[in-house]
C-alpha cells in the first residue's frame, strides 16, 4: 500500500516492460496508518507504525453488541481500496479490543478474516518477495503460517519476475477465500496460489476458487476475481458474474467488471452497464475501466463517436480511457483521431490526445497531419504531435522534419534530438538555420541543435553554438 494512491499500479505497470533482472525505482513513502474491516463488518485491525522505527503494532476490535456491521472502505489516499486514510486509523468508541501486538513486519497489505482470531499480513512493505509473502499472526502477533516466495514458485518463474531497486513485483492481487480457509494469490500471468490459514500452500488451486472471490462482499476482492476469472474463464463464472451484474447495491465499477466476465463466456447482456459506465458523470473508476472495454460491447462507429465526446473539453478521468478505446480499435480509428487532431476550435487536450492515440495506433496514413500539427500554437499538441509523428516514421518523416526545423517551430529541441539519434546529412541546412534563429534562445535547445549538428555533420568540429561559425566549418570541409 503506497502513501500516493494508485503508484504501485503504475510502478508495476512500469516495471512489466521490464526485461527480466532490470530493476526500475522505487518510491516508498512511510507506512500508513491503516483500519482494515473484515468482509462481515464485525471484526477490524487498526495497523500503526510504532515509535520505534521499522516496527507496527495492531490492535484487534469486534464490533459492540447490536451495531450495525462497518462497510468496507472504498476509497483510500492509499493504493488499496481496502484501507480508509490515516485519519480514520481509530476505533469506535465502545467496540471491545479483543486483539494487540506487535507484527513481525510492515506489511504491504493486511485482510482480517472473519472472526478476527487472526491477521493475514500479505507480503513487506518496502521490500516485496523478500521474507514471508504470506504471514497468518494470531490476536496476540504470533505467527501461524507462512509462506515464501521460494514457498509458491520454482526459480525460474521467480527469475521472470519485474524487478525494483527494492523488490520483486510478482503479484496481481490477494484476496480471502474464507470459506476454504485460504488466501487466494495471484501472480503475474494469472499464475494462482494458495495459502492455508492453518499452514501449507497449494500450488495448483482450481481456477474455480476465484468464484468465492466473485462472491464475497468486499468490492476489492471482487474486482480482482473479476478481472481475472474473464481470463481464465473458470467453471461457474456465468451465474457468479451474473449475480453481481444484477446486484443494485453493487458498485457501478464492480458491475462494469461483471459485465466483461459475462462477455468473456458469450453472454452480451451486460452491454447497458457499460454504456452508463462510460457516460460522463459516471464514478471516475467505472468510467475509465468501461471507456477502455466500451469498443467489445456496442458497434464500432458509435465507440468512435463516444471516444471522441468523452475527450472533448478539458482532460477529465474519460481522457487516457477514451484513448485506449481508440488504440483498441487500431487503425480504423485513424480517420476520425486525424479529424480530431485537426479541429482547431478543441481545446489541447483533446487534440493532443487524439496525437497521443495516433502514436500508439502507428499508421503512416496519419503522418501529413501530425507534421502540420507540429506547427501548431500550443505547445502541447505541437509535442504530441511531434512525438507521434516520429514514432510513426516513414518516407515522409524526413522531408517533413527538415522543412519544420527550417522554418521554426516550438519543437527545434525535439527535432533535433531526433536528428542526433538518426543523423542525416539532409538535415544540416536546417539545423544551421534553427540554430541562428535560437541564437538568444535557451541555452539546452541551442546544445541539441549543435549536438545534432555534430551528429549530422561528421568530422566536423569546434564550430560550439555560433551558427556563423558552423557555416565557415562546412564550407572548409
Amino acid at each position: 500500500m503506497r502513501r500516493v494512491a494508485k503508484a504501485a499500479a503504475a510502478l508495476a505497470a512500469a516495471l512489466a516492460a521490464l526485461a527480466p533482472g532490470e530493476a526500475g525505482a522505487d518510491s516508498w513513502g512511510p507506512f500508513p496508518d491503516q483500519r482494515v474491516v473484515s468482509s462481515d463488518g464485525r471484526h477490524y485491525a487498526i495497523v500503526r507504525e510504532a515509535k520505534e522505527k521499522g516496527v507496527v503494532e495492531f490492535e484487534i476490535h469486534e464490533r459492540g453488541g447490536g451495531r450495525p456491521p462497518l462497510e468496507p472502505a472504498r476509497e483510500s489516499s492509499s493504493s488499496n481500496p481496502r484501507v480508509k486514510s490515516a485519519a480514520a486509523a481509530v476505533a469506535e468508541p465502545g467496540d471491545p479490543l479483543v486483539g494487540s501486538g506487535v507484527l513481525p513486519h510492515a506489511p504491504l497489505e493486511v485482510l482480517v478474516p472473519n472472526g478476527g482470531k487472526s491477521l493475514v499480513l500479505f507480503e513487506n512493505y518496502g521490500r516485496i518477495g523478500s521474507g514471508n509473502c504470506v504471514t497468518v499472526v494470531d490476536r496476540e502477533g504470533r505467527i501461524r503460517a507462512s509462506a515464501r516466495l521460494a514457498d509458491l514458485f520454482d526459480s525460474g518463474t521467480i527469475a521472470g519476475f519485474p524487478r525494483s531497486v527494492s523488490s520483486i513485483w510478482w503479484y496481481e492481487g490477494v484476496f480471502l477465500a474464507e470459506e476454504k480457509g485460504v488466501v487466494v494469490l495471484v501472480a503475474a500471468g494469472d499464475l494462482l496460489r494458495a495459502v492455508r490459514l492453518d499452514g501449507g500452500v497449494d500450488a495448483a488451486p482450481r481456477p474455480g476458487i476465484l468464484i468465492d472471490g466473485i462472491l464475497s462482499r468486499g468490492d476489492a476482492t471482487r474486482r480482482l476475481a473479476l478481472d481475472v476469472a474473464s481470463r481464465l474463464r473458470p467453471e461457474g463464472l456465468a451465474s457468479a458474474a451474473a449475480r453481481v451484474l444484477s446486484d443494485p447495491s453493487a458498485p457501478l465499477a464492480t458491475r462494469a467488471r461483471a459485465a466483461v466476465a459475462l462477455k468473456a463466456v458469450g453472454d452480451d447482456s451486460g452491454a447497458g452497464t457499460i454504456v452508463e459506465a462510460s457516460r460522463k458523470g459516471a464514478p471516475k473508476e467505472a468510467r475509465e475501466y468501461a471507456l477502455a472495454r466500451l469498443a467489445e460491447f456496442v458497434p464500432r462507429d458509435e465507440a468512435l463517436l463516444r471516444f471522441r465526446d468523452a475527450m472533448r473539453g478539458k482532460a477529465d478521468d474519460g481522457w487516457s480511457a477514451a484513448q485506449e478505446g481508440f488504440v483498441s480499435i487500431g487503425a480504423a480509428a485513424v480517420p476520425v483521431l486525424r479529424q480530431m487532431l485537426g479541429e482547431s476550435g478543441e481545446s489541447p487536450d483533446y487534440r493532443g490526445g487524439a496525437a497521443h492515440a495516433l502514436r500508439r495506433i502507428g499508421s503512416e496514413e496519419a503522418i501529413d497531419d501530425l507534421l502540420a500539427a507540429v506547427a501548431d500554437g500550443s505547445e502541447y499538441v505541437a509535442n504530441a504531435a511531434c512525438n507521434a509523428a516520429i514514432a510513426t516514421g516513414g518516407p515522409k518523416l524526413l522531408p517533413g522534419l527538415v522543412d519544420l526545423l527550417a522554418r521554426g517551430t516550438t519543437q527545434d529541441a525535439r527535432i533535433a534530438h531526433h536528428f542526433k539519434d538518426n543523423p542525416s546529412p539532409a538535415a544540416v541546412p536546417a539545423l544551421v538555420a534553427a540554430l541562428r534563429r535560437r541564437s538568444d534562445g535557451p541555452p539546452h535547445v541551442k546544445r541539441a541543435i549543435a549536438s545534432a549538428l555534430e551528429a549530422c555533420a561528421p568530422g566536423v568540429r569546434g564550430a560550439g553554438l555560433d551558427a556563423d561559425a558552423w557555416e565557415r566549418a562546412l564550407r572548409e570541409k
